[in-house]
């Protein structure tokens, strides 16, 4: 710990009063350190990622586990999962695809619904095991996009293990956007008390 600003030897304070990474190239992680934004072994959640994260799951998690994987870091396995442009998670890595430069499409400052909906991907992998595998295969090849529609079967008495793996997701990223004020597409009153009261049923939300 550097006793001159009270931060991390790797890190530096910065005009807001925070520690940072002095290095622009990394991040500051929960585990406490600088690591590169893109590495090939992939980089732990933020602490404001996993603080985020943790309004909407809790600690129904294990955040230490979770991997990013996108940008310059990003493998030949990531290229070949995120092929569609979309993001994947493997095992407890979320792969988030690259532009046609290279580039993340995934930035932390304006994509944090979409992080919320691959945590749920998360959640479900290290609550579900391989029974969460089976069922995000059998939906995309069954039902392809129209897998992330739920409003259409959404109802107060049904659980949120109930629905499946993308309809989950999609709750979960809908309620988050909702809740920071990004109403897109925009719940009614009743869909938003709906939803609430199931994920609190479900042990979620902090």
């Amino acid at each position: 710990m550097d006793k001159k600003c009270g931060c991390p030897a790797d890190q530096t304070l910065t005009a807001e009063g925070k520690c940072a990474c002095a290095d622009k190239d990394k991040v500051s992680t929960i585990a406490e350190k600088c690591e590169p934004k893109d590495s090939k072994k992939g980089r732990s959640l933020t602490f404001e990622e996993m603080e985020t994260a943790k309004k909407m799951f809790g600690d129904t998690i294990d955040y230490g586990k979770v991997k990013i994987i996108t940008g310059k870091g990003m493998t030949f396995w990531g290229k070949i999962l995120t092929l569609t442009g979309k993001a994947v998670v493997w095992g407890n890595t979320i792969y988030f695809p690259n532009d046609k430069d290279g580039n993340s499409r995934y930035d932390p400052e304006l994509d944090s619904d979409w992080l919320m909906h691959e945590m749920t991907h998360i959640y479900q992998r290290q609550n579900d095991g391989l029974l969460y595998i089976l069922k995000a295969i059998w939906e995309h090849l069954i039902k392809g996009d129209a897998a992330y529609e739920y409003l259409n079967v959404l109802a107060p008495d049904k659980a949120f293990k109930d629905y499946g793996v993308e309809q989950q997701a999609a709750i979960i990223q809908d309620y988050y956007l909702d809740l920071i004020g990004e109403k897109i597409p925009p719940l009614t009153p009743e869909q938003r008390e709906i939803i609430e009261k199931m994920l609190r049923d479900g042990g979620l939300l902090k």
